[in-house]
């Protein structure tokens, strides 16, 4: 018997099994969080976080704006709490910004919401 056909047949399987792994993975959607400080210096941090991971589209949009609404209140508390915050902004499940009062290291704060499939890293590359 010859060895051509059976060694055939195990790359077949192999290149199924890896397509297929990478079809589960591009069908994966990952919430993720940018939050950004500007600092009077005007130097800008980005810290990139991992919210949590859906099987479909439709998920992500949902947890998105779950989580956009808690942001903005979380937003809104601070400000009543601290004297220090001028103002919150928002643009709808998108993002939430604080702004702060002169004075201060930090001009503002923000935090963007992002649904991008699996297979995508936002952050930088170093």
């Amino acid at each position: 018997m010859s060895r051509k056909p059976i060694l055939a047949s195990c790359l077949i399987i192999l290149m199924i099994i890896l397509a297929s792994s990478a079809a589960n993975a591009e069908s994966a959607w990952v919430l993720w969080k940018k939050a950004e400080l500007m600092e009077m210096a005007l130097k800008k941090t980005t810290i990139w976080e991992i919210v949590n991971a859906y099987p479909d589209h439709a998920q992500c949009l949902k947890a998105k704006e779950k989580k956009w609404m808690v942001l903005k209140a979380e937003a809104l508390e601070d400000q009543k709490k601290y004297s220090s915050i001028m103002g919150v902004s928002d643009v709808p499940y998108e993002n939430v910004i604080k702004n702060y009062k002169e004075g201060r290291d930090i001009l503002s704060s923000s935090d963007t919401l992002y649904c991008l499939p699996g297979a995508l890293d936002p952050r930088e590359r170093k």
